[in-house]
């Protein structure tokens, strides 16, 4: 598959979740609103599809990184074990130089998905592969937005590793990582890609009317 780029603040919404959901599937909020305005909505009132919104909304590259920076603050709390850990490390060595013997060192497309959120996020990047199929004479290309589904799938089941209850804060810190990757504020190597406009709202430039002339010009 060919990494999809990241969109515009003002993409609609329905066209970054329809990157991994079906049609049938994304809300109705997403019509009418851009991928920035429903950002700013979703971020409290519904955090886990704000999750899918910006899993979608990221380039393939940008989401698996997302996704391994929050499975980085779960092996801060001592929530993963070390296999995950390890596996951790080879998906962040990917996002640094995505290449295929990389990306084959975290899995192929055929290896078995474990009930974790790490091993999720190893498939997603297991499937940027070209071939999803064993048969390298018979390649089948994979759907380009089953890496961004499998991401906001390891994002969301990782909040609910948390413990003591706090899904919710847990939910929300991982919304805030996923907004300074979108305004690439957060990157695997300083300069690794140029700045672009993320989802957070775009600040209002106030312009004067035309021809307004300094009101101090007249009593020179």
């Amino acid at each position: 598959m060919s990494f999809l780029p990241c969109l515009e603040p003002s993409t609609p919404a329905q066209e970054a979740l329809g990157r991994l959901m079906e049609p049938g599937d994304i809300p109705g909020f997403a019509r009418g609103f851009s991928s920035w305005q429903a950002m700013e909505a979703l971020s409290s009132a519904d955090p886990h599809n704000a999750i899918r919104l910006i899993a979608g909304w990221l380039s393939t590259r940008e989401a698996v990184w997302w996704g391994a920076l929050c499975m980085a603050q779960l092996s801060k709390a001592g929530l993963l074990n070390n296999p995950d850990k390890l596996l951790l490390e080879k998906v962040v060595t990917w996002v640094k130089e995505p290449t295929d013997r990389n990306r084959d060192a975290v899995g192929t497309p055929q290896h078995e998905v474990q009930a974790n959120p790490v091993s999720l996020l190893a498939a997603a990047t297991a499937l940027t592969s070209n071939n999803i199929s064993p048969d390298p004479k018979n390649p089948v290309t994979g759907p380009s937005g089953l890496p961004h589904r499998l991401v906001a799938h390891a994002v969301l089941q990782g909040s609910e590793r948390w413990p003591g209850g706090g899904r919710e804060f847990c939910l929300a810190h991982f919304i805030q990582i996923g907004l300074e990757v979108s305004d690439v504020k957060i990157l695997w190597l300083p300069d690794a890609l140029p700045p672009h406009p993320g989802l957070r709202q775009p600040p209002v430039v106030v312009k004067p009317p035309k021809g307004l002339k300094n009101i101090w010009d007249d009593w020179n």
